[in-house]
This record gives structure tokens, sequence and C-alpha cells, in this order.
């Protein structure tokens, strides 16, 4: 066996449906701990990190892709309206994985679809193709590190594609790199060949190789001619008329710009972007500006060059798309431009030509609107860094756009006003650097460029921290006095309302780093970035002393749960050091052992129980405030501790850890205060360890539910399977139908943030649709067969049995296949005698939105120990009319001292499929509504009109939906009474 094939042996993994399973075992392994089955979701923030490449498929409809520079690789499901993530399975030692470099679909087989992917920061730069044979339910791993490295977090990220499979002869995959020239498989991606005829290994940006462009329509045969971009000034155009065993330069072209995108149109133009730089933004350092740019189309015929570049702009290009029904036609999107989309959010433009480029329309100048689909934290943000924008092959009226910050798609890119839909459902990129969960309160988080959240309902959308100031680095929470609170980035700013708004501080020094409040909330400690000094302050940041006693450099001081004198800090030279006065001095009271983490974990409600995460080390415990330390026995790694809620009968709080027991790492619990351990993650669900954040962290309401930071993947959270038990200080608004959730539910993706089997508190009208989605049938009696694949509703193959397949042009799935997956999926049968035009995506959809929404029983914590909670509903309504008939009902109510949060469900009490709805609420006063999701309000005098916002207006009889918001008032709050509309 050669070295290939080894490393191809031991890299290799498949996912099937939230089940890892290994190609291989080794022998005589030692016994893993023991593991609870755990469902794994996301925090609800939406998008938050750059998108570096959209990928639709042009053989197959709605089949696209979204790659990401830090956040894995995402499929979208338009039956759900949701992305579905790819790569929750990379392990800590692939981390790197979720770098995509380059994505790339097999056009004569599309459910084949491979991805370049390594970061050279992490794992020593690994690099891998990975691949997969059903639209990345599963993956193999050809590890490629030995012969070209990727960078998915480099300059020039958003260029592409690096990766492509020849349509002609799909067993052919060619590769461009960044280090090393460009590569060729013949054998679907198994080995690589270096082309030697490609005449540069790198460029001085370290992009390489930008764009790889197959002419394979010239040819019915193995595609002979390709064209490759060099993300460098001068010789950056070459070609290929041999299938990559000689290459030729392409002059004529810009010089002193760099090649980002290119497209090739049917009448055999090549269409490229340019700019000065390889972007996303400038690198001064090589001098690489982004400041100018152009747009020129190649004549591949004659090889005459022509300027297209829209008169104004000078700026960088990032893409351009073109219309597959008329060559034209071309969409095209500005790269590193800030101008005014919306007052005071500045960013990119996009342009359509319908004559080739002789002719631009600027279709943000023309009219610009932005539907943040209940996502507030959007609003005052533009799209930018737009490196990718694709029509819709299918539906030209489509346009979608990457950003910096999410995925944007316009409906109807001709209309006057394009109107720019925020679609990041499912799809989360942040990456988080601290969290808290107040016992009796909400979730509040910190996290990379957008602030962070205040979350009552961690399923849904939540407010930001306002006012804003981007990267958050530090969040401390007063343990006995939850209401303050205090965050740090550029700026210092606290609470006293438990996060419902901020005051900046009047000084600071310094900036980032860490802030601790003490026990009490009447003191602010705050240790700067890269400093050796913390201060404190006793009026809320007016005035500053100088911590004594405390010299360590980016100190990470935390407060006692119980004592509230006291804070500690680890020094990982190997000592704890404490004060005893608030902060004001700080001593050495004991040694523990060197290089652990910085963030020491204590327990709450119990005093002096310390708990530091030593890596290599293990993890150590102290129970004396820090004076003697114990080692744990069995952990050889441990990277991150945390505990939350005691479970049922114990006194204690649990245990977790992301470490190694066994041999596997992975997230652990222990109900005994770390002699025992459970593994609650599976190989399905590492994301790749807590990586920069470097916490897990338990919630304090709800026992078993625990959080974990991630590289770029946002705050995952995982729950026991069959629900959590909340805290009597939460909301408990649990349907009682929620054990009813349906086995189609339940079986959806494992990579898929939208499965309601998530959701431990279904509402009985989301397993109203667990009958699975119905394929229309024709009237007389026939029967119609599908797949249930992990709740995606596939075609089953006619002419197989086996694998998949491509019939009709479409791609379909063998019915063996389709029986053996994992969970409750498989062949449907669907037999009527009367004709039926059922959606076939409305059952999935509707299950989706209601895990996302009902669901937020068992997570709906009330707002401040003050709350006053009520699951049960405070009014029911429906409209009359026979075959249409919708229902609303108040189903969750969280009231504090100065605001409220209600969920409402609606649902089809009907015999017909409903494709819009409007809700009536009647309040007792001005309801005063500070946030939504899932809904358009408006507000007239004391009702609030809420409408469906279109992906959620179709409900077929028995579905249901839900929404929520938030609004202020007082102790005299009275929940409103609900009436259905239509």
């Amino acid at each position: 066996m050669n070295l290939l094939n080894v490393l191809k042996l031991n890299w290799r993994r498949t996912i099937v449906g939230g089940v890892f399973a290994s190609a291989c075992y080794a022998s005589g392994a030692a016994l893993a701990a023991p593991s609870e089955a755990y469902n794994w979701d996301n925090v609800a923030i939406g998008g938050g990190g750059f998108v570096s490449g959209l990928i639709p498929s042009a053989v197959e409809p709605d089949l696209l892709y979204a790659r990401t520079d830090v956040g894995g690789a995402y499929r979208w499901n338009v039956q759900t309206g949701r992305w579905l993530p790819l790569l929750d399975w990379v392990s800590a030692d692939e981390l790197g994985f979720l770098g995509t470099e380059s994505l790339a679909i097999d056009e004569a087989s599309p459910n084949n679809v491979y991805i370049l992917a390594g970061i050279s920061y992490f794992n020593s730069g690994r690099t891998a193709i990975l691949k997969s044979s059903d639209y990345g339910e599963t993956f193999s791993v050809i590890d490629v590190s030995t012969q070209f490295k990727a960078h998915g977090n480099g300059m020039g990220r958003q260029t592409g594609e690096k990766l492509q499979v020849d349509p002609n002869s799909n067993n052919v995959l060619y590769t461009g790199t960044r280090w090393n020239g460009m590569f060729k498989s013949t054998d679907f991606g198994e080995t690589w060949s270096q082309l030697s005829g490609y005449p540069l290994s790198t460029t001085s940006n370290e992009n390489g190789v930008s764009f790889v462009v197959l002419d394979s329509a010239s040819t019915n045969s193995a595609t002979q001619t390709l064209y490759v971009g060099a993300s460098q000034f001068n010789n950056n155009l070459y070609v290929s008329r041999d299938a990559g065993a000689s290459f030729t330069e392409i002059t004529g072209g810009p010089t002193q710009l760099m090649p980002a995108r290119a497209e090739l149109s049917d009448d055999g133009y090549l269409y490229i972007t340019y700019g000065d730089g390889g972007g996303p933004h400038g690198h001064w350092a090589l001098p690489e500006p982004m400041e100018l740019g152009e747009v020129w189309k190649y004549n591949t015929a004659n090889g005459a060059w022509t300027n297209i570049t829209p008169p104004g702009f000078t700026r960088p290009f990032g893409d351009i798309s073109i219309d597959p029904n008329n060559s034209q036609r071309i969409v095209l999107s500005t790269m590193n431009t800030w101008l005014e989309q919306t007052i005071g959010a500045y960013g990119d433009r996009f342009l359509i030509t319908n004559d080739g480029g002789a002719t631009w329309t600027d279709v943000v100048e023309r009219g610009f609107a932005l539907n943040t689909d209940g996502n507030d934290w959007i609003n005052g943000n533009a799209i930018h860094w737009t490196g990718s924008i694709e029509f819709n092959p299918f539906n030209t009226s489509q346009v979608w756009v990457t950003s910096g910050n999410g995925i944007f798609k316009t409906d109807n890119i001709d209309a006057a006003t394009t109107v720019w839909d925020f679609t990041v459902r499912g799809f989360e990129e942040t990456v988080p650097l601290g969290l808290v969960s107040i016992e009796g309160g909400p979730l509040v988080s910190v996290i990379g460029d957008y602030d962070g959240f205040v979350h009552h309902d961690i399923r849904e959308y939540a407010p930001i921290h306002e006012p804003r100031m981007g990267t958050t680095t530090g969040l401390s929470v007063a343990p006995q006095n939850p209401e303050v609170m205090a965050r740090v980035g550029t700026e210092l700013y606290y609470s006293t309302d438990m996060g419902n708004s901020w005051t900046q501080t009047e000084s600071i020094n310094g900036e980032k780093g860490q802030v601790a409040v003490s026990g009490d909330g009447s003191v602010l400690l705050h240790s700067p970035d890269a400093s050796g000094t913390s201060y404190r302050s006793t009026d809320f940041g007016s005035s500053w002393s100088v911590v004594s006693g405390l010299s360590i450099n980016d100190a990470r001081p935390i407060p006692d749960s119980v004592n509230p004198n006291v804070f500690y800090a680890y020094d990982p030279s190997g000592s704890l050091w404490k004060s005893s006065d608030k902060g004001a001095s700080f001593s050495n009271v004991g040694n523990v052992t060197n290089n652990g983490s910085k963030r020491l974990a204590t327990t709450p409600g119990v005093e002096g129980h310390l708990w530091v995460a030593l890596y290599w080390g293990g993890i150590q415990r102290s129970t004396d405030g820090g004076a003697t330390w114990s080692q744990l026995s069995g952990i050889n790694y441990c990277e991150a501790v945390g505990l939350g809620k005691a479970a049922p009968g114990n006194d204690y709080p649990t245990l977790y850890i992301w470490g190694t027991v066994d041999s596997v790492r992975g997230l652990y619990r222990s109900l005994d205060q770390g002699i025992s351990w459970v593994r609650v993650n599976d190989d399905a669900h590492e994301f790749g360890g807590p990586a920069n954040g470097e916490f897990v962290v338990g919630d304090l309401n709800v026992y078993g539910r625990v959080y974990m930071s991630t590289a770029g993947r946002g705050i995952v959270f995982g729950e026991p399977v069959g629900g959590s038990s909340s805290s009597s200080s939460s909301s408990s608004s649990s349907s009682s139908s929620s054990s009813s959730s349906s086995s189609s539910s339940s079986s959806s993706s494992s990579s898929s943030s939208s499965s309601s089997s998530s959701s431990s508190s279904s509402s009985s009208s989301s397993s109203s649709s667990s009958s699975s989605s119905s394929s229309s049938s024709s009237s007389g009696g026939q029967c119609n067969s599908y797949c249930d694949w992990y709740g995606e509703i596939r075609p089953l193959c006619a002419n197989q049995d086996s694998g998949w397949g491509w019939e009709n042009n479409e791609s379909c799935i063998g019915a063996s296949t389709c029986e053996d997956q994992w969970g409750g999926g498989g062949v449907v049968n669907d037999c009527s005698s009367s004709s039926s035009s059922s959606s076939s995506s409305s059952s999935s959809s509707s299950s989706s939105s209601s895990s996302s929404s009902s669901s937020s029983s068992s997570s709906s914590s009330s707002s401040s120990s003050s709350s006053s909670s009520s699951s049960s509903s405070s009014s029911s309504g429906s409209s009359s009319g026979g075959a249409n008939v919708v229902e609303c009902e108040v189903s969750n109510i969280n009231h504090w001292g100065s605001g409220y949060q209600l969920d409402i469900s609606v649902s089809n009490a009907g015999t017909a499929d409903i494709s819009a709805w409007t809700i009536a609420l009647n309040f007792d006063e001005a309801p005063q509504v500070t946030s939504s999701w899932n809904v358009d309000l408006s507000t007239s005098g004391n009702v609030v009109t809420a409408n469906n916002i279109g992906w959620n207006g179709r409900l077929a009889p028995g579905q249901s939906t839900s929404f929520g918001f938030q609004g202020s008032s007082d102790d005299s709050f009275t929940p409103p009474s609900c009436g259905a509309v239509q």
C-alpha cells in the first residue's frame, strides 16, 4: 500500500444523518466513554461572516452552494428556505477545513461536489480535497498537504473558482493553487499531478491562481481548452489548448490590474473582472491598494479585447454572471467600493447590462430596499465585499450576492426598486468570543465584528448590543447582581438593566482585552489587550486606578460566584492570583500547572470552587479559592471547561469540558464533579472544537444544554435528545404534544440547523406536518413514490436501485440507497383517489419554521429575575370561511419590569392551502414594539397587525408557523387578545 493510499485510509470519513461511521477502525483500541444522544443547533444570529463564493448548478434547479473563509460550506434548501451546514463533522485536527478555498459541482452528475479546503494557520496548513457523492451529506477526505496547500482565509479568497470538474469527462478535475501552480486529477479527485506546463508557482500576494475556466462547450469529448487567471500584475492570463499539458500567455489585457473572476459566454467571450490587488481589502505591504479596477471581455475566436467598464466606476470589481438564456444579459458587482446603499450604510454596487456591456444600469442607484427577514442587526450595515454575484440559472430574475456579513438575494433584478433579502437562516458564520448564561435570565454573548446579543430565546434572532463598536473581546456579568454587566472592545460599555441598554464609560485605559464585574456589580476591572497592567473603577469608568499586584500580560480576572469581594486570575506561568478587596490588590495564593487556558471557571453558587483547563496537562480543580489544586484523573487533554444547571436530584452544577477521555476528543459532561464522564457530541458534530473563543458554557436554566465557541460556525449548542429540564425561573411553555414530533422531522440532515429534531418543544401544529411532504399525484388513484432524504424530497430513480443517478434532467436516488439512510426517512408512497397539488416543500418548510420558533419554550428563560413568565396561552382566535380557517394563539408570554416578549403561533385549521395570513393583536395600551422576527408588523393605536413575510405564508391544512416580538411596558402589562384577519 503506497503512502497516498495510507493517507486516504487514515483520513476518510463518512457522516450519515447525524451518525458518524468510520471507514476503518483501530484494532485493540480502548473502550470509549459512554455517550448520550444530543441534538445540535446554533444560537440564532444569522450570517455575520465573509462569504467568499456562491456556486449554483447549471443543470439542476435550486442546487446552490456557498463557501466561506472560516465557517465551512453550505447547501441551500429551497424547501425550507434555510442553509444546511456541510462541514460540522470537522475535528479539531481538521479545523482548517472550515476555510473553503474553492468548491466545484460535477455538472455531469450534480450529486457530486468537491471542496478544496484548508487554512494556513490551522493544523500546520493541512489541506484536503473533500469529495461527496450525495450533495455534501457525506464526505471523503483526500489529504493533499504534501502536494499543495490551501488558505481559505487568505488574500484573494473571494476570487475563483480555482477548482473545476470537466463536465464532458467528469473523472477529470483541475485546481489552481496558491503556492504550487496547477494540478490535475483523472480519477475523480483521488490522486493529483502537477501540470508542469503552467509557468507560475505562486504570486507575490500568495493568491496564486485566481480562477480556472473550462471551455467545455467547444467539444463533446474531454475538455481541451482552459483559461487560468493569475493574481498578479502583468503576465496574468494563460490558456491551455491541450488539457493542461502546455500553457500560453494571453496578451493584450490589463497589465496594471489583477484578474479576479471570469465567465465564458456561449458566444465565445471571456468576461473578466479586475482590481489592483487580490482583495478583498488592500494590502499596503505589497503594495496592493484595491482602489482601482476594470471589466474586460476577451474574444476567444480572434483575440480582441474590449474594455466594458461601466462609466463613472473606477474601483475594483468582484464578479460577473451571464444569463444562460441570453449571453448579452450580464450582472456585475463592484468590490471594496463604498457608496451609499441606504442612509448611513456604504457598500458595493450591482449593475446589469442587456447588450454585452455596451451600457450598464446601476441597480442600487435605480432603487434599493433591504428586507432583514426579522434580523434587525443587519440594519445600518451594507452589502459589501461582493466577490460573488450569481444569476439563478433557472430563474434569471433572481440574483444572489455574497457579502462580508452574509448572503443576499433579490427576486427581481429588473424591478425599479430591487428588494434584497438577507438570506441567512441556518447560515451562522460568527466568531464567538464570550458567553454568559444568566440564571433566570437571558443568554448574553460577544462576538467578532458584530458586538454581540442578548437572547431570551436562543432559537430566534435577538437584538444586537447598542451602541455598537464591532469586535467585542470581553464580557462579564455580576454573579449576585446580573442586572449589571460590562463588555469591552475599542470602547467599554456597562449595563444596569441586564443588557437592555448600554452606557459608554467616560474613560478607558487601552482597549479590547478583558473586563470583569464584581459579584455585587459595584466594581469594574479592565485588563487591556497586550498589557501587563489592569485597571479598577468603582464609578462605572468615570475614574480608574491601577490594580496592585496583578502584572499578568493579557490577564483575565473573574469574580467569585458567591463572594462579592473576591476576584481570581490564572497566570499561565503556573500560579493563581486572588483579590479579597474587590480587585484593589491581588496576591499569589497558590501554584497550579502552567501553560493552561486563562479562561478560569468558577462554580455557580459555590464559593472558591475553581476549574482550569490545562490543554495537554488535563484539568485541575480547587475547592479552597486556589490555595491548593488537584488533578482530575483520566483527562489527558482539556481545552475548555464550564458549568451549568445541576441535573435533577443533584445539588452540584453540571461540569462540561472539551477534552480527551479514553483517547477520544469531544465534548463531555460530568454529574459527579469529574469522576465519570459521558460524551455529549458525536463525530458528526465536532465543529472544529472551541477554537478562538475557547469556551464551553453550560446553561444555568436548562439542565443538559451546553454551548461551545467555534472558529467561524457561530455559537453551537446541544441538548439531550428528548428534551432538557428547565428551571422554575425560566419559561416552561413546552407544548404538551412536543413528544409527537414526526419521524420525518427528526431525521433531517445531521448538518441542518433547521432540523426540527433539535427542538425539544415543537408545537402540536408543527407535528401535524409530520406526514412528510406529498408529491403531486394525478386523479384516478395513481400512486407516486419519492425519497424522503433526511427531510428533503428527492425523486426515485427509475433505472437504478442504488446510488445517485441523473434522469429527466434532474438527480435521483435509488430506492435501496434511500431506504438504507439513517433515521426516519426512506421511500414514501403517496396514493390518492383525487387530484392533489400540495407542494412537496410545504411540510418541510413548516416543520422547520415551527422548530425554529415554537421551540422557544425550552430556551425562553425570561429576561430578568423579576420575570413573570406564563407558559399557557393568553388568547386565541380564528377566521371563519369554510375551507380557509386561520387560527392564532399567543403561545408564550414573558414579562419583566420594563418589557415583554410574545410568541404567537399561526395555524391552518381549514381544509385547503393558504398562501398568506394576517393576524391582529389587541392590547389594552400602546404596545411599544421594539423588535420582531419572522413577521412584518405594523402598529395603529393599541392594535398590532402581523403579516407573513413570504416564506412562512403558505400553510397546508394542519400546518403552522410562528412569529414573535418584543416591546416596552410597565408592571401593568396585560397580554393581548389574538384574532386572525385572514
